[in-house]
């Protein structure tokens, strides 16, 4: 009303959306405000009153459509009271993840093999920014990526593409799109999140950009489009970012290819008290939060080593002997743990072919012996709600159930007091396809595969595998091409 009537003083033309108003006799103009002060007020309150009746939906600016308000970029928190729960290893794997459009900002640096863009995305609300580097040919077919997580580094000394550089500028070379994050509150990301949340939301970035780049695989550079094969991806990471890159794993429970160098693989708090007494106080004050932390969560929800058992892909490991920020030890640890995890993986699935080849000779023992045209019904694997990640349900076996034969609940129970459990199907055999009902249910199918895993050690070999640096990223190429570039 003020700007109307402003308009309406100074003889100027208001916005088109308005009625046009001419110059006019000052007697004129005054009788015509006051002739429309009515109008205008049987507008407003005619406004409000459809306001009331259509509720948050209807527009409350006169004259002006609205939209209805966007949906929360950042889901609720579903602890309020203790805010970092959501972040658990075990909460992760159902965490709502957001996925954001991907911008290729600015060129960093232009070689022959490839281009060095400064990428951005949105990822828990905020803005993160990073280094991608494409080969010239992305603008032609679609190319293979790996995602790379650096190791900690001061954010004074940070900048962008830093401790990834170098290897992803050999990975360019070789055809593979290179994607680096920043992290939040370096490079030209917004701020972190306050004090643990900065450490426990990394996982949360890297899967939202892994699903960025799935439901984004192209991007656009003024005129340029380049071509990602969202299948076709792998993990590079160092130091901890193996840490934050083996956390992703285990909550994405996906089979991706990693290859990590000298990773921070011990157990948390013990992986972060490590490093306190590099500090000016001693570590006290890293003692006093790590305590703090305690009183209110369970550690190990938060520890890598308590969910190797959600690991599904490739590994190769690289560790230097003469590493002073991560002792060779760990990453003998954690190879033993992984072999560990491998051989319960084998045990378990030599004990359920046993189980399934007894199900299926009672089966075909039915067979031979009856006559009648109704035969038993089949029993199929199902996952059990209390079976563990191993059991049928895990992604390795989402596609579908399949049949096992049996003829008694007698062998249906002993099948069932293993890890799998067993329901009865709707189908029922006919003549015509009873020769095909069979255990055909592949054992590696149920249980996880054991974990392929490479370990190269690298005497003299420092936190950055020097010597032996060539030889570590040619191995990395030879990894990726198996096992990325070929699927």
């Amino acid at each position: 009303m003020l700007q109307w009537k402003q308009h309406m003083d100074d003889q100027q033309t208001p916005p088109t959306s308005e009625p046009e108003l001419r110059e006019r006799p000052v007697a004129k103009r005054f009788r015509i405000k006051h002739l429309y002060l009515p109008l205008v007020a049987l507008l407003i309150a005619g406004s409000f009153s459809l306001g009331f009746l259509f509720g948050s939906n209807y527009p409350k600016v006169l004259g002006r459509q609205t939209v209805k308000a966007n949906l929360p970029i950042v889901p609720p928190d579903p602890f309020p009271d203790q805010p970092l729960r959501k972040y658990s290893i075990q909460n992760l794997q159902s965490y709502p993840f957001q996925v954001s459009e991907i911008t290729l900002e600015k060129v960093l640096e232009k070689r022959p093999e490839f281009t060095a863009y400064l990428f951005s995305y949105k990822t828990l609300g905020k803005k993160m920014t990073g280094q991608m580097n494409i080969p010239n040919q992305a603008a032609e077919k679609e190319l293979p990526v790996i995602v790379m997580i650096r190791g900690y580094v001061d954010v004074e000394e940070y900048h962008t593409g830093m401790g990834t550089a170098p290897v992803a500028a050999e990975f360019a070379k070789a055809g593979y799109v290179t994607v680096a994050p920043d992290f939040l509150g370096f490079g030209g990301s917004d701020p972190a999140g306050p004090g643990w949340e900065e450490r426990f939301e990394k996982p949360v970035n890297v899967i939202e950009l892994i699903k960025s780049i799935r439901l984004h695989n192209q991007l656009v550079f003024k005129d340029t489009t380049f071509k990602i094969n969202p299948q076709q991806m792998g993990l590079w990471a160092h130091s901890n970012g193996g840490q934050i890159s083996l956390s992703t794993l285990e909550a994405l429970g996906e089979s991706i290819p990693l290859a990590v160098w000298a990773p921070v693989t011990a157990p948390f708090p013990y992986s972060v008290l490590f490093y306190s007494d590099e500090m000016e106080d001693g570590g006290a004050a890293m003692r006093a939060t790590v305590a703090g932390f305690e009183s209110i969560y369970n550690v190990q929800e938060y520890s890598l080593t308590q969910y190797i058992d959600r690991l599904m892909g490739p590994i190769q490991l690289h560790q230097g002997t003469a590493d002073e920020e991560v002792p060779k030890k760990w990453s003998d640890e954690f190879i033993k743990k992984i072999k560990q995890e491998n051989e319960r993986r084998v045990l378990a699935q030599e004990e359920l072919t046993k189980k399934l080849a007894q199900a299926e000779a009672e089966r075909k023992a039915a067979i031979a012996a009856t006559a009648s045209s109704l035969p038993s019904p089949i029993l199929v694997a199902a996952a059990s709600p209390s079976a563990s990640p191993l059991a049928v349900g895990t992604p390795a076996t989402s596609a579908g159930t399949l049949a096992i034969g049996s003829t008694s609940a007698a062998s249906g129970a002993a099948i069932a007091s293993g890890s799998t459990s067993l329901i009865l199907a709707d189908t029922q055999p006919s003549a015509g396809n009873l020769s095909d009902v069979s255990t055909s249910m592949k054992v590696e199918n149920i249980f996880l595969k054991p974990i392929e895993l490479n370990y190269f050690v690298y005497q003299g070999g420092n936190h950055f595998i020097r010597p032996g640096w060539e030889e570590a990223v040619a191995r990395d190429l030879k990894f990726f091409d198996q096992y990325v570039r070929s699927r």
